[in-house]
């Protein structure tokens, strides 16, 4: 499944959903973490440590007050790959609180 943005250049540039081509690990109780500024797309996010609270990433350049689109929940077990498969256009940031998981995402990004 392909999704399409509009490109920076006029033309139209595809985004697959299956899984990313780009691979972040973000530290347990991390805080704070930019992934990336410009569009791309939140494919996957695997648990690599379980942690006690809930983690979220925002479609947001750096200060995390974008529009949701990811939620780790609070106890997540290790192994576990919420439903994720959304797009963003500003950059991707976590907010990983003392608590969080250890994590590792994928993203399609468009440079």
């Amino acid at each position: 499944m392909a999704v399409q943005f509009p490109a920076r250049g006029g033309g139209n540039e595809a985004l697959t959903s299956d899984g990313g081509s780009n691979t972040f690990t973000i530290p347990a109780g991390a805080g704070i973490t930019k992934l990336f500024v410009g569009r791309g797309r939140l494919c996957r996010i695997l648990v690599t440590t379980a942690g006690s609270a809930a983690s979220q990433f925002f479609d947001d350049p750096g200060i995390a007050q974008g529009t949701i689109v990811g939620v780790v929940p609070a106890a997540a077990p290790v192994g576990m790959q919420p439903p994720i498969d959304m797009p963003f256009v500003n950059g991707l940031v976590c907010v990983n609180p003392s608590g969080g998981p250890a994590m590792t995402v994928s993203l399609n990004i468009i440079g």
